[in-house]
């Protein structure tokens, strides 16, 4: 600056030259700064450093920032108040679990099942005592085992605190939960959950609308619900309760099962010279809706009236709902319908209430479900024929969905037309009085399919999705700067 003020009065040469000379340095410096702190930065990335800075400065280098802000824009205007977002998105989350959802007649011809009949299977049936025999220490160090979050629950206690006990107080850990599940008795305080709004990818962040609910539970309620899940999956595996379509969250199967069913029964199609034609049905809010009193219907036709299905009807009974955003709790909401997400055992619940949705699927039409993701199709020489049997089995969806407490989300269900063929009409489906898209592509469980199964359009999404991540490993991997590992 002294030099610009000498010159700008001066107006001399050597005033000029001097100015030139010290832009020239400074310029210098800044770039040998800059490049230093560059290599700094690139080199303190690595695994021995704590992973959280480590994603922090690599979110940096691809102009990700961490808003932990959440704004909505209600009637026209911008709310910013933290308890006033919280509060408006704890009744929206509310809403979705109200009776609203469902229509008059399912609520009417439903209402005697708000409390459901007891079970009529014996407590000495095959597998019954071994399911509501008392918690061992094994299955519980076990579920401990499975337990990996670092974080704590809203009763402030991590797994990490618990994995540290003594041998006494695991034995009194293992006396407290006994008593929960011996006596049916359940923790008020484990009904509550604090919510966390997370934003859906592609929907609108200023909107109730674009955010899911992910429930934080007790710690010490979660591991009983893993302890309790186990038993529940392994009874259920053991009786082969599930539909042998039902692929998610199950041992030994995957959305590859699903993938391969679907990829198989297309190039079956163009080996045929055939049309392939497929439904993707979105259940909407599938568990904010789900209907309890349907699970405990459907549970009391394997498990006898004891432990397990009375602590499943303690942990659905009464459940309330706090959301937190930033470092503010709303107050709290009920959840009158559905299951929480986020809660281990809600997994397992939801699977058996959706379970019989595939019981609508009659050949020649097949189908795939992973958890609530559900496709249906049919192959024929004839697109007339795979209309046919495809709106045929969406009304009897539809039919089933009246009973179940289920809907379907005409909007966000598509159809598709697989062949090899240029050039052929779009099929007509229906949902009600709603006409479905036709699709030249649908991304089912993350793989894109198009219509032509050229796998194209996926390599192009993939391609794009990765090459900024590339872009990072090559600034990152300078043979003589750059991360250490």
């Amino acid at each position: 600056n002294k030099a610009l003020k000498a010159f700008t009065n001066s107006k001399s040469p050597e005033d000029f030259i001097k100015l030139k000379k010290l832009r020239s340095k400074t310029r210098h410096l800044v770039k040998i700064a800059k490049t230093t702190y560059w290599h700094n930065f690139t080199s303190n990335m690595g695994t021995e450093v704590n992973p959280h800075l480590m994603w922090n400065k690599i979110r940096s280098l691809q102009g990700r920032r961490n808003h932990n802000n959440i704004h909505l824009t209600l009637n026209s205007s911008l709310i910013t108040d933290p308890p006033t977002v919280a509060q408006k998105l704890g009744e929206y989350f509310e809403e979705n679990s109200s009776n609203k959802h469902y229509n008059e007649d399912f609520l009417t011809n439903h209402e005697h099942s708000q409390k459901p009949s007891a079970s009529l299977i014996s407590h000495t049936d095959t597998h019954q005592p071994q399911l509501n025999a008392p918690i061992t220490m094994g299955e519980l160090f076990f579920a401990l085992k499975k337990c990996k979050s670092k974080s704590a629950g809203p009763d402030n206690i991590p797994y990490l605190f618990i994995q540290n006990f003594s041998c006494n107080t695991y034995q009194i850990l293992l006396n407290i939960y006994n008593f929960i599940w011996t006596k049916n008795v359940f923790p008020q305080s484990w009904r509550n959950s604090i919510v966390i709004p997370i934003n859906k990818p592609g929907k609108n962040k200023f909107s109730p609308e674009g955010y899911r609910p992910i429930s934080l539970l007790n710690t010490l309620c979660k591991l009983l619900e893993k302890i309790v899940n186990l038993r529940l999956i392994w009874f259920l595996e053991k009786i082969n309760y599930f539909t042998p379509e039902q692929c998610g969250f199950r041992k030994n199967k995957s959305s590859y099962n699903c993938l391969t069913k679907i990829n198989d029964a297309i190039h079956n199609s163009f080996a045929t010279n055939s049309y392939l034609g497929m439904i993707s049905l979105d259940v909407l809010k599938a568990y904010d809706t789900t209907w309890k009193p349907s699970i405990i219907t459907n549970l009391n036709t394997v498990l006898s009236y004891s432990h397990m299905i009375k602590f499943i009807c303690n942990f659905l009974e009464t459940r309330t709902f706090q959301v937190r955003v930033g470092s503010t709790l709303s107050k709290s909401f009920s959840q009158i319908n559905g299951v929480p997400q986020g809660s281990t055992i809600s997994v397992t619940l939801f699977l058996v209430a959706i379970n019989n949705i595939t019981k609508n699927i009659e050949y020649p039409v097949q189908s795939t479900l992973y958890a609530d993701d559900f496709n249906i199709f049919c192959s024929s020489k004839s697109l007339a024929t795979i209309e046919a049997h495809l709106q045929l089995t969406v009304d009897k969806l539809t039919n089933w969905s009246k009973h179940s407490g289920f809907s379907f989300s005409p909007e966000k269900s598509h159809c598709i037309i697989f062949s090899r063929k240029r050039n052929h009409n779009p099929i007509s489906i229906n949902i009600g009085d709603k006409l479905l898209n036709n699709s030249k592509t649908i991304k089912i469980l993350g793989i894109t399919f198009d219509k032509k199964c050229s796998w194209s359009k996926h390599i192009t999404l993939l391609k794009n999705a990765i090459t900024p991540r590339l872009n990072i490993i090559k600034i990152l991997s300078h043979s003589t700067w750059g991360s250490k590992t």
